[in-house]
């Protein structure tokens, strides 16, 4: 089956980085593209960099409602005025339309920045191998061991890619 990359949308679904990525803030990465449409481009969020800076230094209101510790996560280079929050919405991930915290606890994550592709660009990225697609259950997105994440889903897949598991951050430590 060949897949049209250049027609489909890739919303709600992660990215996982190869070793092709070059970029520095992309390797090793995994994304949750929350956006995207072929003609208008692409948006998401970083989802295994954490931060060490608390999530209520930023929204404080959201100290009661919040599950989990809360911490910031950078979710890209672009937009870092700026941030996101995804939210677990009965084991479906959305991004809160407003800060305004929702009535009961939640589980949700704020990210500072996000990661964007200009239209095209992710879609040649992912035809020439830079980038895993796969699906995008909340347990991934908002689970408790975001640092593992890129390893844990590149053995998922198996395959090259459970092979690229292992592969370093500097090849040169190879």
């Amino acid at each position: 089956m060949v897949c049209d990359y250049w027609t489909m949308s890739f919303s709600g679904r992660l990215l996982i980085a190869t070793p092709l990525i070059r970029d520095p803030n992309f390797i090793h990465t995994v994304v949750y593209i929350y956006a995207h449409e072929p003609e208008e481009g692409a948006a998401g969020v970083i989802l295994n960099r954490p931060t060490d800076e608390p999530t209520v230094a930023h929204l404080p209101e959201w100290r009661s409602v919040l599950a989990a510790p809360p911490t910031v996560f950078w979710g890209g280079p672009v937009a870092q005025d700026s941030g996101v929050v995804l939210i677990d919405a009965g084991g479906r991930v959305e991004v809160a339309t407003d800060m305004t915290p929702p009535d009961g606890p939640v589980r949700a994550r704020l990210f500072v920045g996000q990661s964007g592709w200009g239209p095209g660009q992710l879609e040649g990225e992912i035809a020439e191998g830079a980038w895993l697609v796969t699906d995008a259950p909340a347990e991934d997105i908002l689970g408790p061991f975001p640092r593992d994440l890129w390893r844990k889903l590149l053995r998922r897949e198996g395959g090259q890619a459970a092979i690229w598991s292992t592969h370093p951050i500097d090849p040169r430590l190879n």
